[in-house]
């Protein structure tokens, strides 16, 4: 499948078309300007009064960047950029701040070693304690915001699937409205991934223009800047938020380099209906997201939320 790139922001979208637009005359090149500029207006003008709305619980995180630099760390070494590691490892879920005083050190310790150890454990890597290759290439990718789990021990269907046990929607609450700010991003991707999960559940999706009738947005915002953190989600019941880095490079379709707006937004409506990250690689709630990469529900995902709602 052939993409096309679209560059974001919070007042305006553009398509990357120059071959098909440059073909046309200039005068009709203006008139669907400005066309397309009154169309837009209302939702651009909405979503820019609805202000701090549209970023929900979310702030802006510290950009990691790559780890490959410290490619074969190990505890006792002490190195520069250590204490990301143990930042990164801290933000997605292996390694607790709470009776640990040494986050802002560069020294790999004990606790260092233990998280990475269950970090390598869970994507099926050689567990090691070390910053090898293989890992410090794995932490440099685009991933998804929400925190790693372990896998639940009492699934029944698929032991690399984990989900989140606190979160569960009633059965009564199960047709859930939502709404996407700003108004202007192309919006089929985004109801193709609330269709993809109706499709396989008991859930079902409604986009409204209400904000009373709201309980889910979908929006996006400064995170941490380019391939670090794609999307964030933070489920509720009442006032669910979804946000996407509008500084990373988004498309509809496959293009290198930038990331297919559909499967991340797929990827974080699961968390929305209680599903953690996957340790199966092909599953679409994988927390790691290649770009140029099309991710469609996979038989894991399916059996999670099937078995979460069973």
């Amino acid at each position: 499948m052939r993409g096309r790139a679209f560059f974001l922001s919070r007042d305006a979208f553009t398509w990357e078309g120059k071959h098909e637009w440059s073909a046309m005359e200039p005068r009709v090149s203006l008139m669907l300007s400005f066309i397309l500029s009154s169309l837009l207006l209302p939702f651009l003008s909405q979503a820019t009064s609805s202000g701090p709305s549209r970023v929900g619980p979310f702030g802006h995180l510290e950009s990691f960047g790559s780890f490959n630099h410290l490619e074969g760390s190990k505890k006792g070494d002490k190195r520069e950029g250590i204490q990301k590691v143990k930042q990164y490892l801290q933000r997605y879920g292996y390694l607790s701040s709470t009776h640990y005083s040494q986050m802002g050190s560069d020294d790999f310790d004990d606790a260092l070693e233990s998280s990475l150890k269950a970090f390598q454990t869970f994507y099926h890597l050689n567990s090691t304690g070390t910053l090898d290759a293989p890992t410090a290439t794995l932490m440099s990718k685009p991933r998804c915001g929400f925190p790693d789990h372990p896998p639940n021990s009492n699934s029944t269907i698929n032991p690399n699937y984990a989900y989140i046990l606190s979160v569960k929607w009633p059965p009564d609450q199960m047709h859930i409205h939502y709404v996407v700010f700003p108004g202007s991003q192309p919006e089929q991707p985004i109801t193709n991934g609330f269709n993809a999960w109706a499709a396989v559940s008991k859930f079902t999706f409604e986009r409204v223009r209400e904000e009373s009738r709201v309980v889910l947005r979908v929006t996006f915002g400064h995170r941490d800047g380019p391939g670090g953190t794609l999307g964030s989600a933070a489920p509720s019941y009442t006032d669910a938020t979804i946000i996407l880095d509008e500084d990373d490079s988004w498309t509809v379709g496959a293009v290198p380099g930038s990331h297919d707006l559909e499967t991340v937004v797929t990827h974080e409506i699961g968390h929305i209906l209680g599903l953690a990250h996957s340790q199966y690689k092909e599953a679409l709630m994988y927390a790691l997201i290649d770009d140029g990469v099309i991710k469609k529900l996979a038989q894991d995902d399916i059996d999670g939320i099937r078995v979460r709602y069973s």
